[in-house]
């Protein structure tokens, strides 16, 4: 993606990166549109991937051929005065799904790893065209795209046939034996199946438009419960007879850990092949398979994906992988031989059922070979020398199964009333009964300031921060509790000397508190005139934090971090 902000969406179909509203679109949304939460997010999205880049240009960036450069609205609209508001603060879940089949994960809308998926849509009102993949998914971690799309760059490139299937897409195909015919008759000969990507349009009527059209697939789950999110969509109908069922669940566990389980069921044996499109579009992808296990390693990033079928992988396929859409051909964005890496794995034994399981561990490149799974029984533990999560599958048809954390929480992922549901379990007792009684800690009572003046310095905590009076004791001592009812203890001195110290002077250094909106929080100290202790930067375990001090020279920061709100 480069070092710089770029204005791109995870898209299938046409392209990898295929939709960037152009500086006057967002504009003009930010000051024309009649909702402020609208407003906001257009401003913020102008803020973050144009005001850094100002030259950027049209189309290394996907434009559907249109030039979405910036143009005449664009200066007199940068005189509104509209505030930006991040998707966090516009309260945006960080998993979400919508009709048209498309849902992403994230582990946090600041954080590490994206998964877009495709597969689960609603009767479709405008079918367009449609591509051979369902229930195929994009990967991104640290800001490096792993398993991508691999799009289309126009319709007259021969190629298009191709990477429109759904071998081509990180989704699977199926291989049905037929009656050995001719010169081969010793030979068992095979068809591929794929998904249906070609469907009669929707018409229009003496002006009424016609039936929606129903692909066949639909959305089984979508769901979020603290670091853990799930996502599933049933697409069996999409490749017809003889497949019943293909449903596929992808749960991701924090920022490293992602599982995708594989329901499959036909008619008749079958022999399944798993596609998975690796992005080479720079040509600086490594790779390499073992057994069972693939491992793929950018600049910043890294996957290693344990398979957990019983076959074998094949030598990648040079695929294509277009960063932009255009009609006409040999335009700047079209991919070309290898810019895509197609890895194959073919079970080695035709079944009328299966249930697989694949483990996906995202680091660091250099941090890959920690990550192990082990298997037992109905449960894959994949882990690290720092992380730890296992899938247990209740039962051989994975139709429930639970993700339990190495801290022993425990999330379970079930039917209830025909529906997928996630929860978080409350019977911990089968996980804890073998282990230590634990300390029970739930979190920080209360920190405590040695005062000059108990009275004034209590008073301009509950003044200038927003804390209120809660329990007075005569030494004199007073109990402040915060609005999130955290307590601070402001009690009188001794006569030891302060020792003058910084931020890194070794014990307990400052205490940091946190608010909604930092630059808000900035603006009103500076109008209560308070001591800054540095500048605004950025916060260890992210977010944003500045220090300053209370007025007997105590360190206190304000810090904003938006992914824990």
């Amino acid at each position: 993606m480069g070092d710089e902000p770029r204005a791109r969406a995870a898209n299938f179909n046409d392209s990898a990166a295929i939709f960037r509203p152009s500086g006057d679109v967002l504009l003009y949304v930010a000051a024309r549109s009649n909702s402020s939460i609208e407003q906001g997010l257009a401003q913020w999205l102008f803020d973050q991937y144009y005001v850094p880049s100002p030259t950027q240009g049209p189309h290394d960036l996907a434009t559907l051929g249109m030039r979405n450069d910036w143009g005449f609205l664009t200066l007199p609209l940068l005189c509104y005065p509209v505030k930006s508001t991040s998707p966090e603060q516009a309260q945006l879940p960080s998993t979400t799904s919508f009709t048209n089949g498309n849902a992403f994960i994230r582990d946090a809308w600041d954080g590490k790893t994206i998964v877009a998926i495709n597969g689960g849509s609603e009767p479709l009102n405008g079918l367009g065209h449609l591509h051979g993949d369902l229930n195929s998914f994009i990967l991104v971690h640290q800001q490096e795209r792993l398993l991508a799309d691999p799009g289309h760059s126009c319709y007259r490139n021969l190629i298009h046939g191709l990477e429109s299937s759904s071998q081509t897409h990180s989704t699977c195909t199926f291989l049905i034996e037929k009656e050995a015919l001719g010169l081969q008759e010793d030979l068992a000969k095979a068809a591929l199946l794929e998904q249906k990507s070609v469907f009669p349009r929707r018409v229009i009527h003496n002006g009424r438009a016609g039936v929606p059209i129903i692909r066949g697939d639909r959305r089984l789950i979508c769901a979020k419960d603290d670091v853990v999110s799930v996502v599933g969509a049933e697409v069996g109908k999409a490749y017809g007879e003889p497949i019943e069922t293909f449903s596929r669940f992808w749960i991701l566990a924090g920022s490293h850990v992602l599982f995708v389980v594989d329901q499959i069921a036909a008619q008749q044996p079958v022999t399944t092949l798993w596609n998975w499109l690796v992005n080479n579009r720079d040509g600086e992808t490594h790779w390499q398979t073992a057994q069972n296990t693939l491992t793929i390693q950018r600049q910043r990033a890294g996957v290693k994906l344990f398979h957990g079928g019983k076959g074998t992988w094949s030598y990648p396929v040079y695929g294509y992988l277009h960063d932009a859409y255009h009609p006409e051909p040999n335009q700047l964005g079209e991919g070309h031989s290898g810019t895509g890496l197609l890895f194959r794995f073919t079970e080695k034994e035709r079944q009328v059922v299966r249930t697989v399981v694949h483990a996906i561990a995202l680091d660091e490149p250099d941090q890959l070979d920690q990550w192990q799974l082990q298997v037992d029984s109905n449960d894959y533990t994949l882990q690290s020398d720092t992380r730890k999560w296992t899938l247990q599958l209740q039962d051989d048809q994975a139709a429930a199964f639970s993700m339990i954390s190495g801290h022993g929480r425990k999330w379970d992922i079930a039917i209830l009333d025909g529906q997928y549901h996630l929860k978080k379990s409350l019977n911990m007792s089968e996980q804890t009964k073998n282990t230590p009684i634990k300390l029970g800690l739930l979190g920080v009572d209360h920190p405590a300031v040695a005062a000059d003046d108990v009275e004034a310095l209590s008073e301009w905590y509950c003044a200038i921060l927003g804390y209120e009076r809660w329990f007075q004791h005569p030494k004199p001592v007073w109990m402040l509790k915060a609005p999130d009812g955290t307590l601070l203890e402001i009690m009188p001195k001794d006569e030891t000397p302060r020792p003058e110290r910084s931020t890194w002077t070794p014990g307990w250094s400052h205490l940091a508190l946190r608010v909604q909106d930092i630059d808000a929080a900035i603006a009103y100290l500076d109008q209560h005139q308070v001591q800054w202790g540095g500048e605004l930067s950025p916060a260890i375990g992210g977010g944003r934090v500045r220090n300053f001090f209370d007025p007997e020279g105590n360190l206190l920061q304000i810090l904003e971090r938006p992914h824990l709100a």
